[in-house]
């Protein structure tokens, strides 16, 4: 294993907070997780869980929650930005990373907590804006953004204040759907990735708020009622 500044594998024997995620990604042989303590991502083997090696993520400082979600594409995991303000990839092969830079508005910059939810569908990342507002879609092979916020209309009519956060980290994809709880607000943004932003579902249960596990229901949804 490498050295590096952390000394992550040691610490890690006697921190265990070092080991705490809020995203990790698995194929059944490997494990990735973004360590909560920093800023750095850590490569497990699946069956063992014994550490198998660290890379530091780039940025200015590390620090808690500088990127948070990520998802695995082939050899290549993504991770978006939320303290910090690039997308980054990461090859899983060579151990590469690099930055992709994300086409903000005047001042978004400079916010914290820009984007906690990350998936993929084919050849096209879909960043859900957390502080900022909007949806990205990110063309892998062309390496093109663009953004909708469409989506604002549709809760606005529904009764919700898009000026306020609305999403958290907890969301479900199921194929080309993707499902996203909304903030006290006993409703659910369905976004059909085949088609991008031209279809969305709102839902409403009977949950004042749902939790990490609100959609693994046998059968699929028991308590939502579409709008």
């Amino acid at each position: 294993m490498k050295k590096g500044c952390l000394e992550v594998a040691d610490r890690g024997q006697e921190n265990n907070a070092v080991f705490a995620a809020k995203n990790v990604i698995t194929d059944g042989k490997d494990l990735w997780m973004l360590s909560n303590d920093t800023d750095v991502l850590l490569h497990f083997d699946f069956a063992s869980l014994r550490l198998l090696d660290y890379h530091i993520m780039p940025g200015k400082i590390l620090t808690q929650h500088a990127h948070l979600g990520l998802v695995k594409g082939g050899n290549i995991i993504y991770i978006v930005p939320y303290m910090e303000n690039t997308l980054v990839s990461f090859d899983c092969i060579t151990g590469k990373m690099e930055n992709i830079n994300i086409p903000y508005e005047t001042g978004e910059i400079r916010k914290k907590g820009k984007f906690n939810i990350i998936a993929i569908w084919k050849n096209q990342l879909v960043l859900i804006g957390h502080a900022i507002k909007g949806i990205f879609y990110y063309d892998i092979v062309s390496q093109s953004f663009t953004r909708d916020i469409e989506y604002l209309d549709e809760l606005e009519k529904a009764g919700c204040d898009v000026n306020v956060v609305l999403f958290s980290d907890c969301y479900c994809q199921k194929d080309n759907k993707l499902y996203i709880p909304i903030f006290y607000k006993n409703m659910i943004l369905e976004i059909d990735l085949e088609k991008n932003i031209n279809k969305i579902g709102l839902y409403k249960g009977s949950l004042l708020f749902f939790s990490h596990k609100w959609i693994e229901q046998a059968g699929g949804f028991l308590v939502l009622e579409r709008i």
